[in-house]
């Protein structure tokens, strides 16, 4: 109920502040767990896309974030949990893997943060291995017409997001291949830069 007040409102403020234009939603599957990956340019990207899915979504967020307590209560309410980007943070990637195994969606932005200037940025493998632990589609998402790049002005500015075809990852066995987790890695990457171009 918590989140459903909160996405009518916010919702409601963006596309009121915002000429947004959403095309590919259907590529969002209805049921089951997938991660949602985006090019990310904006404190309001995280936003943005739980605004413009049906389903309710779980952000991973960088720890930094979690230090106002006030802040810190809200975007956990909202179904965020905080990663440490300077380590490899076992338990955000276990929070990550269950969260996606219990049918959720999971959005994570690869870069890792905000690009500063517009472009997208080199990823990181957790998206991948996430996907590869459990079996689940990552949907590619682009966001252009946000962050210090962007031209025109700031009130009723058009968003354009464009939803692509999820990505099965790739089967492995029991011993996860660093190479095929970095090709995976590419092919996220790539499919968002296919989106923003």
């Amino acid at each position: 109920m918590f989140y459903r007040i909160c996405w009518v409102i916010v919702r409601a403020f963006i596309y009121l502040i915002y000429r947004v234009s959403v095309s590919g939603l259907e590529n969002v599957p209805e049921t089951g767990g997938a991660i949602i990956v985006a090019n990310h340019l904006s404190y309001l990207d995280p936003p943005l896309i739980g605004v413009i899915l049906r389903r309710p979504i779980r952000f991973m967020a960088k720890k930094e974030l979690f230090r106002f307590r006030a802040f810190a209560w809200l975007i956990r309410k909202l179904g965020a949990f905080p990663v440490d980007r300077g380590s490899v943070d076992r338990a955000a990637i276990k929070e990550a893997i269950d969260t996606v195994s219990s049918g959720k969606l999971l959005g994570i932005f690869p870069e890792g943060g905000r690009s500063k200037d517009g472009r997208l940025q080199r990823g990181h493998a957790g998206a991948a291995l996430i996907a590869i632990k459990t079996g689940a589609p990552v949907i590619p998402v682009g966001i252009i017409g946000l962050g210090r790049n962007s031209s025109g002005p700031w009130l009723r500015r058009r968003i354009l997001v464009t939803i692509g075809k999820p990505l099965a990852p790739p089967q492995v066995g029991e011993q996860l291949d660093r190479t095929l987790l970095a090709t995976f890695t590419d092919d996220i990457m790539k499919a968002i830069a296919d989106l923003i171009a």
